[in-house]
């Protein structure tokens, strides 16, 4: 993935109260929502108030867990700790979720 510059003046506009961490956050939702090869201004989730309602396809949050879930997994490279990370769930949690969805963790040796 790049980022568009659009979207880079964005980052660079933000007060970023919460320092490299709250970067860090918004770097790793915007690789989840994003659907593209570049980052654009929409999926960069700095302002609640900015979130486009449109641009999740209507499914149910069964469905919407279960993508955001192997998604997250495949952005980590299957490392749960990250994947919780991301996800800002526990390990534990991201365990439960794995198991009541039937995802099995693709580990690489």
């Amino acid at each position: 993935l790049s980022v568009s510059d659009e979207a880079f003046s964005k980052l660079r506009r933000h007060n970023w109260p919460g320092n490299i961490r709250e970067l860090s956050h918004v770097i790793e939702r915007a690789i989840l929502f994003c659907n593209e090869d570049i980052i654009r201004p929409r999926h960069l989730l700095i302002d609640p108030s900015e979130q486009d309602n449109d641009s999740v396809a209507l499914q149910s949050l069964e469905q919407a867990e279960r993508q955001l879930i192997e998604k997250a997994m495949r952005v980590s490279a299957n490392n749960v700790i990250e994947a919780a990370k991301i996800l800002e769930i526990s390990r534990n949690a991201l365990y439960r979720r794995l198991e009541k969805h039937n995802i099995e963790i693709d580990e690489k040796e």
